[in-house]
């Protein structure tokens, strides 16, 4: 990453924490990249296209709570 901007190395460190948190939480059964981060195209500035599916019984939970979760990755 020596020649990464700032933005894409935090970049990388965020989607690094995402699925050290999310792969741990039993609410959340798959998650995937979407955008040009998933097929290639991405540039140093490009964002994150991050799609989670929550398992259904925890829909609601996850739903009401949904800046909760976001903000165990990063503050918003």
């Amino acid at each position: 990453m020596g020649d990464d901007v700032p933005f894409a190395v935090r970049r990388g460190e965020l989607l690094d924490r995402a699925i050290a948190i999310l792969s741990t939480d039993s609410r959340f059964s798959a998650g995937w990249l979407e955008g040009s981060l998933a097929d290639g195209s991405a540039d140093s500035y490009s964002d994150i296209d991050l799609h989670l599916c929550v398992v259904e019984k925890s829909w609601d939970e996850v739903w009401n709570n949904r800046r909760e979760v976001i903000e165990r990755i990063a503050p918003i």
